[in-house]
C-alpha cells in the first residue's frame, strides 16, 4: 500500500493505466449459500460480485481515497469455481475533469486459478476535492 504521509490528495498520484494492488480469494460452498440467501436467489451464481473488487484493488495501492460511486459496468462470464482461487487485479483506465469534478474509471478483470476469465468490470467514481482547510 502506498503511503501518504503528508496527507497529500491521492488523486493527484493516479496515473492512467497504473496499475493497481492484487486481491485473491476462493469462494466456499457456505460463502455461496450465503450469498444466494442475501440477494434472495437461490440460483445466483457469481457472490464474487459482493466483494466490491474495484474499490479493493483501488485501496490496497493507495490506501483510502474517498469517491462517490457513479457508473458501474459487469461483464460476467463464467461463474467462479467453488474452492479454486480467484485472481483479480486491475487499473486506472482513465482520470479527467469535467464541469469542474474530478473522474476516475477503473477496470478489473477476476480469473480462475485455471486461467479463464470470470469477471470483467469497470468503475466510474467522482472523487470530491479535499475540503478547504486539509492538504
Amino acid at each position: 500500500m502506498t503511503d501518504n504521509p503528508q496527507g497529500l490528495d491521492p488523486y493527484l498520484f493516479l496515473e492512467i493505466g497504473e496499475q493497481l494492488g492484487h486481491l485473491e480469494y476462493a469462494i466456499t460452498p457456505e460463502q455461496l449459500q450465503l450469498f444466494r440467501e442475501a440477494v434472495e436467489f437461490p440460483e445466483a451464481s457469481f457472490p464474487n460480485i459482493a466483494a466490491k473488487e474495484y474499490a479493493e484493488v483501488l485501496v490496497r495501492k493507495h490506501c483510502h481515497i474517498p469517491v462517490i460511486s457513479a457508473k458501474h459496468q459487469d461483464h460476467y462470464l463464467r461463474p467462479p469455481k467453488l474452492l479454486k482461487r480467484v485472481q483479480v487485479t486491475g487499473w486506472v483506465r482513465e482520470k479527467y475533469q469535467r464541469r469542474g469534478r474530478r473522474w476516475l474509471v477503473v477496470e478489473t478483470f477476476a480469473v480462475d486459478e485455471d486461467g479463464t476469465e470470470v469477471l470483467r468490470s469497470q468503475h466510474t467514481f467522482m472523487v470530491p476535492a479535499p475540503q478547504q482547510g486539509t492538504p
